[in-house]
């Protein structure tokens, strides 16, 4: 296992925790029975800042193109909510450790780490594991693989700095259709 994997391994662990740790909080979310199902979740890294968040989007909201910031559930779980010992704030911990790895006088080296902890937050994201739970947790989330194509739910990974304003879960997914179709030519 490659340094990337192992870093996508390590947030995806930390968030299914978290998820897990969560249930009573997802029991209390209003269901698709009163017609307010939730239809996306952004996993939130505020690098430079040490704190993670998990957002979710309701499917009245999906229609509204809101920011992140702005959703009902926006910071739904956070690692500033909680203390030191829960799973998210070991996975604000893993994301500072990865990110504090590079020098701290080196700016760029610093921007492109960011850049591969928005990846590596995205593979973890779009993990069969976190899917799972989310169902188990009465929320439809899809599995996405190699495949193009698109579902009712969405998974988010932004960069909070903008330096590329692209859906990082996207950008996964785009490359893992780029691989399958690469190795099925070859």
């Amino acid at each position: 296992m490659n340094r990337y994997e192992a870093a996508a391994a390590a947030v995806r662990t930390e968030l299914v925790l978290a998820l897990r740790d969560a249930r009573a909080d997802f029991e209390e979310l209003p269901g698709p029975t009163t017609g307010r199902p939730i239809s996306g979740m952004s996993l939130d890294l505020h690098i430079q800042h040490g704190y993670v968040a998990v957002s979710l989007r309701t499917d009245e909201e999906k229609w509204e193109q809101t920011h992140i910031g702005d959703w009902q559930h926006a910071k739904f779980l956070s690692s500033l909510q909680d203390s030191p010992d829960t799973a998210m704030s070991r996975l604000a911990a893993v994301v500072v450790e990865l990110y504090n790895e590079v020098r701290e006088d080196d700016v760029f080296g610093l921007a492109d780490r960011r850049q591969m902890l928005y990846l590596v937050a995205a593979e973890a994201v779009l993990n069969e594991e976190v899917a799972i739970v989310l169902n188990e947790l009465g929320i439809e989330a899809p599995v996405f693989g190699e495949e193009l194509g698109s579902a009712p739910f969405a998974f988010f990974v932004y960069d909070a700095d903008e330096m590329l304003t692209v859906n990082y879960c996207d950008v996964v997914r785009a490359h893992r259709v780029t691989a399958r179709v690469l190795r099925n030519e070859a």
